[in-house]
């Protein structure tokens, strides 16, 4: 069983991309047929379409911060405090979900920006952190918040 023996040995390093040990665990899928194992393979190949198939593994607690400025003084990397947001908004950012596939996770050692596709976030800017915020929130409540 050397395709046994060569996706223990891509598992048990980290030198070959994730997306290579799914497609091996896909070709011997092929040889010992196993629906539940099938389906999870094209999911962690392809992404998850329906959030509510998410294992737990890819569903994690947000911890949410935002820099605030003002005329004389400003705060980096303040904890946001959900409890004064609407349980239908706060729904919308504590939980990250993780629904990309798998080998998009990747991140390149080494790097000073880690990005994840699968988090939402919002977008690019070179705006303080608490003006996106209100962007943000301006969208959930179809409030209009002035642009910078």
């Amino acid at each position: 069983m050397a395709l046994i023996d060569d996706i223990i040995e891509i598992a048990s390093n980290d030198k070959e991309p994730i997306g290579n040990l799914l497609r091996k665990c896909l070709i011997l899928e092929r040889q010992i047929p196993n629906e539940k194992f099938r389906a999870w393979l094209d999911n962690e190949l392809d992404g998850y379409e329906i959030q509510d198939e998410l294992p737990s593994y890819r569903v994690f607690n947000c911890v949410n911060k935002g820099t605030f400025v003002g005329l004389a003084v400003q705060l980096n990397d303040q904890p946001l405090s959900l409890h004064v947001m609407e349980p239908k908004d706060r729904k919308l950012i504590e939980k990250g979900y993780l629904a990309q596939p798998a080998a998009s996770y990747i991140v390149q050692i080494g790097q000073r920006t880690h990005t994840f596709p699968g988090i939402r976030t919002s977008p690019p800017s070179t705006r303080p952190s608490s003006l996106r915020i209100a962007t943000w929130y301006s969208t959930v409540h179809g409030r209009v918040f002035p642009a910078p």
